[in-house]
């Protein structure tokens, strides 16, 4: 005999135990208003959304999107509020901790972009630092070397007519003066980037003072380097006395491979020691002590280094050919300007004479600009990769974050140690890491 048709006899799924206690899940009826597990299924009541522990019903995996309500869309790609695992998520992108910046350059590895963008914002940031510190410098060797060629040519000639000695000497000295005035302009804005590296803005005569103290240093790195690179060419010097004497193309052949081999070996070198001025003036070292760091810091990076410098020279070229495009068409306008003037009775009027006065003088201005911005955008260049090399090698990302705040640096008075860039040796290796809030360097400073 078939049982299909037949109601079974109630028994605890549906809410009843024996004894007529509570049901199976603690209820005290054989049924829920909104037809829960406690009770019998009740036909009035099944499309109704079943109660589930947070975090896994309405608002997570189930609510809104699978309920009998329907399924709206939600417009971030997420169902519900969250991503499903409970509790409100608002939209948008992560939170990701980021490297402590204290000043242009952020405590971690950099790349090409990071390198330029250091160099952009510390002319930037200090415009005066960084471009004062070059015109008053080239304004100062001006003025310097003409006082000494004026003062040796009034006194040029004796009583007799012979020259004088002394006024010649004092003429000769004209070029060596305007070579150190270059020395302390280089020096100084060698410590208007290390200032911006540790978040703080260099005055002109602040940067001035530091370069006249590092400025024989820096003398004494650039004859260095130039009896480096003159026994370097030694062999091409050889090889080309040697095609001179000799009829045969041999010799010729031979100097034209030694020449080619000088050349590599000239590049090579002077990458090797490019961070020697940054270190004379950064860590207070003396020339041979900074040829031999940088020869250091330099290792294993010869083609990135390489590599980032051609691509500044590429930028200061495209630079100066808009200046020189400027200045030469400023030329034309001002000499159109002149011959008008001058084309009347073939007399030189007033307007020609002016005409060219303000072009010359216009010119000078360009150039003196156009100087002012790409001698610190290629000095920052090379500090980039000098304070990233110390970055990558010694733990110099450590030191730079135990820096002093600026409102406590602008209380220390210049000669006092801690405004001195980190020395190396004090970092522990491989110092990068997340900023917390509130570290060390941080200021009102913005170069963002």
């Amino acid at each position: 005999m078939s049982n299909w048709g037949q109601q079974p006899p109630p028994g605890p799924y549906d809410g009843q135990v024996p004894g007529g206690g509570a049901g199976q899940y603690g209820s005290q009826d054989n049924h829920t208003p909104w037809g829960g597990q406690n009770g019998p299924a009740n036909p009035g009541w099944q499309g109704a959304p079943q109660q589930q522990p947070y975090g896994q019903g309405a608002y997570g995996q189930g609510g809104y999107n699978q309920s009998g309500y329907g399924a709206p869309q939600n417009p971030y790609g997420q169902p519900g509020y969250g991503p499903g695992q409970g509790g409100f998520v608002p939209p948008g992108p992560a939170f990701v901790p980021q490297a402590a910046k204290p000043g242009v350059m952020s405590l971690r590895p950099q790349n090409v972009g990071d390198i330029f963008d250091a160099a952009f914002q510390t002319i930037r940031g200090n415009p005066g630092g960084s471009v004062g510190t070059v015109i008053v410098g080239a304004l100062l060797a001006a003025i310097l070397s003409a006082a000494f060629i004026i003062t040796g040519a009034m006194n040029s000639s004796s009583a007799d007519g012979t020259p004088d000695t002394a006024a010649l000497v004092v003429i000769g000295l004209a070029a060596p003066i305007a070579g150190l005035a270059a020395m302390a302009s280089a020096a100084g804005l060698v410590h208007v980037f290390a200032q911006a590296v540790m978040g703080r803005r260099a005055t002109v005569s602040a940067s001035l003072r530091v370069g006249v103290r590092r400025m024989w240093s820096m003398l004494g790195v650039g004859l260095l380097m130039a009896l480096i690179m003159v026994a370097v060419m030694v062999p091409l010097i050889l090889a080309i006395v040697l095609a001179a004497s000799q009829d045969n193309g041999g010799p010729i052949f031979l100097a034209v491979l030694v020449g080619i081999a000088t050349i590599c070996a000239v590049v090579w070198v002077g990458i090797r020691l490019c961070f020697a001025g940054h270190i004379v003036v950064m860590e207070k070292a003396g020339p041979t002590t900074a040829l031999r760091r940088s020869w250091q810091l330099t290792k294993g990076r010869f083609w990135r280094t390489l590599g980032i410098t051609i691509l500044a020279q590429l930028i200061v070229s495209a630079i100066s050919w808009v200046v020189q495009f400027i200045v030469s068409l400023i030329m034309l306008i001002f000499l159109g300007v002149s011959l008008a003037g001058a084309s009347n009775g073939g007399e030189v009027s007033d307007t020609s004479v002016g005409a060219a006065i303000a072009a010359g003088v216009l010119a000078v201005v360009f150039t003196l600009l156009s100087y002012a911005l790409i001698y610190p955008f290629t000095t920052n260049v090379t500090g980039a990769l000098y304070v990233d090399a110390r970055m990558r090698d010694e733990g110099l990302a450590n030191q730079l974050m135990q820096l002093p705040s600026n409102a406590m640096a602008a209380k220390v008075k210049l000669t006092d140690g801690a405004l001195d860039f980190p020395l190396p040796g004090a970092g522990a290796p491989g110092g990068f890491g997340q900023a917390p809030y509130g570290a060390p360097g941080t200021g009102p400073i913005d170069y963002r």
